[in-house]
């Protein structure tokens, strides 16, 4: 299977990138022929409830999923031309940190409780850079700073747990640049934060992001942050992409049904007080155990036969969105 999406000029192209997991119950797929492009200097969000398959896909790009993980054979995930699937760990070490970073979920559980906030940002410096502990040091305090940590020459010897959630997290996003990475995947970087530190984060990734000309993944289940933060946006439900298109005219005019359903679900300023919330019907599917058709059928109101069967190849919109739809709702 092939994506509409041109690889050309692009950072990160994956193709038919298919995940599944042995579990004590047998074989469970965790993604299923994902096609994706990033282009440089782009901002994709990733959006779906949770266990789309978000997650796993951020962890599959840094080659860091599970033991009991196994990707298909065909399964294709080039960065800037380097094999991620095939490439042998050294050089996986090399990408990661340097290349390409992330921030993940948790600011409470992602940094080690037993070092100081320093040691942790000098080691990716010094191994990717070989920096001295003195310049190493000095670097790290100017990144602290740029984050918005005030007196970072003090903050630098402290412990995470000395630190409030907000300061943690602006810890880890300056972990994750302080190599200068090419892509930044933030996979739930707000989660456990309230909501004025969720939107002083957010506002320091994207400037970050431009004036360091990261691309960016941003995994959210905030159909809000990705419309405010990011240019396109890929829609993906049990391990499937089914829509990816430009955040406006996702917003504008979406076109599979699991995507329409989405948006519909979010509340609005304009609803009545105490306006039942528009839900969608019926409960996520768990991971399914082969490949076969459209993974939202069974939630989908306009569900076919060839639905269940078949997954329907990728289709451009004349709106520019690419689809996977049997009976699309445009």
């Amino acid at each position: 299977m092939t994506s509409l999406g041109s690889a050309k000029d692009s950072l990160l192209d994956i193709r038919d990138l298919t995940v599944w997991f042995d579990t004590p119950k047998g074989k469970r797929l965790a993604l299923d022929r994902v096609q994706m492009t990033v282009s440089r200097n782009d901002a994709l969000a990733i959006v779906g409830e949770s266990g789309s398959g978000k997650s796993v896909l951020s962890k599959a790009i840094m080659s860091i999923l599970p033991k009991n993980a196994h990707l298909a054979d065909e399964a294709s995930i080039e960065f800037d031309g380097v094999d991620m699937v095939r490439s042998p760990e050294r050089t996986l070490r090399a990408m990661r940190g340097r290349r390409i970073a992330m921030i993940f979920q948790d600011p409470m559980t992602a940094l080690n409780p037993t070092r100081s906030i320093g040691a942790q940002l000098c080691e990716g410096m010094r191994f990717h850079f070989g920096l001295s502990r003195k310049n190493a040091r000095s670097r790290a305090v100017e990144l602290l700073r740029d984050v918005g940590i005030s007196a970072p020459e003090k903050r630098i010897d402290q412990f995470p747990h000395e630190l409030s959630g907000g300061m943690r997290q602006r810890v880890v996003i300056a972990m994750a640049i302080s190599c200068e990475p090419e892509l930044l995947i933030a996979d739930e970087a707000t989660t456990a934060l309230d909501v004025t530190v969720q939107t002083e984060i957010l506002e320091l990734i994207r400037s970050l992001r431009r004036s360091r000309e990261m691309a960016l993944i941003l995994i959210t289940h905030d159909l809000g942050v990705a419309a405010n933060y990011t240019d396109r946006i890929a829609v993906m439900y049990g391990g499937q992409v089914l829509e990816t298109g430009s955040t406006r005219m996702i917003f504008q005019a979406p076109i599979v049904p699991y995507t329409r359903a989405l948006l519909e679900a979010v509340p609005r300023l304009k609803d009545e007080a105490h306006a039942h919330l528009r839900t969608i019907p019926g409960r996520a599917r768990p991971f399914a155990t082969e490949e076969r058709g459209c993974h939202f059928t069974e939630r989908c109101p306009r569900a076919r036969e060839t639905c269940k069967s078949d997954y329907a190849a990728a289709t451009r919109a004349v709106t520019g969105q690419e689809y996977h739809c049997w009976n699309p709702s445009c």
